[in-house]
């Protein structure tokens, strides 16, 4: 009886392990924060490259962006053109909202989708290199540059809920990076 105990907590343990998925977002270009390559894992052997981009690159517009990786694919764009708080990003039929935890503070950002939330924040105030997930119960999610000062190569772990969708995941690391870099 107690080894059949003893198995069943370690089958729930193991069960309720979470997969990683976004791992990295780095500049196609090493002046240039217009195009982003994304690396995610789908699973234990298996990345994938994607890219993030400017959608009207030419017009200096930093308020649309495009996505595609493997089988997702979407928009982001800044809702209101006089709101740089209010965002959302489509990927076919989810909607996710990204708004700022307080007006002009881009270091806090809600994410939101039907009644799930979670919110991400630059770990210290006074610097935007790290950021990640405050609230524990929705799983891990850091974001920070791979050397310090340099918003050009991110790295991602992301250790979310398996319950929370991958266009959740990818907001929040979309805001966190473009709050965080240069608009050139």
């Amino acid at each position: 009886m107690k080894r059949l105990s003893i198995l069943l907590f370690l089958y729930f343990i193991c069960v309720q392990v979470n997969a990683q998925y976004i791992l990295a977002f780095h500049t196609e270009n090493n002046d240039s924060f217009r195009e982003w390559n994304i690396e995610v894992e789908i699973d234990s052997v298996t990345i994938i490259e994607g890219e993030l981009e400017l959608t009207w690159g030419l017009s200096n517009d930093f308020t649309a962006w495009q996505y595609s990786i493997g089988d997702f694919d979407g928009d982001i764009v800044q809702k209101y053109d006089n709101n740089p708080g209010f965002w959302e990003l489509r990927q076919g039929s989810e909607v996710v909202s990204i708004t700022r935890t307080w007006p002009n503070d881009p270091t806090s950002w809600k994410i939101k989708m039907g009644k799930q939330q979670f919110t991400i924040n630059s770990k210290y105030g006074n610097t935007v290199d790290e950021w990640q997930n405050r609230e524990t119960n929705k799983g891990d999610l850091l974001i920070y540059t791979e050397n310090e000062g340099d918003p050009r190569d991110w790295l991602i772990e992301d250790y979310m809920n398996d319950n929370i969708p991958f266009s959740m995941r990818l907001a929040a690391v979309f805001i966190s990076i473009f709050s965080s870099s240069p608009k050139i």
